[in-house]
């Protein structure tokens, strides 16, 4: 097998593995690695179906998918220069989980999923602040 079929094929596998996981938990999800100094993600099938109203709105505005893809981008490399997984809040105010994936203390990809609202004030506040600000940049 040439290298791109194997490259093809691996890829596949992983985005099926990312679609169970997106039908099963409901929330959308994109694995990250580094390639040559740039973010390359690799998405569920089921990302568009799964996002929110939110989500949905913020990326049809003119510009809005490119400023969602570079902040998820963003945070993705920030949870593997961190190497620890946890929640981050996204340009736009919604809140995503970033699991950094190692091997031998390696971090060798980034799984960054859900669309998440937090109930508390100060995140909720927060989640109003942002929104109202991608709207406007937009």
């Amino acid at each position: 097998m040439s290298s791109n079929a194997h490259l093809a094929a691996e890829e596949s596998r992983i985005q099926t593995i990312l679609d169970i996981f997106a039908q099963a938990v409901k929330l959308p999800i994109v694995l990250y690695e580094e390639q040559d100094g740039e973010y390359v993600g690799i998405p569920s099938c089921e990302n568009a179906a799964l996002y929110e109203k939110h989500c949905k709105y913020i990326q049809s505005l003119p510009g809005g998918k490119a400023m969602c893809d570079a902040d998820e981008k963003r945070r993705a490399r920030e949870a593997k220069e961190k190497n620890q997984e946890g929640l981050s809040i996204c340009h736009a105010g919604l809140y995503n989980f970033a699991a950094p994936i190692a091997l031998d203390g390696d971090v060798k990809a980034v799984i960054l999923y859900g669309e998440l609202r937090l109930a508390e004030a100060s995140h909720a506040a927060e989640t109003l602040k942002r929104h109202r600000e991608a709207v406007s940049r937009l």
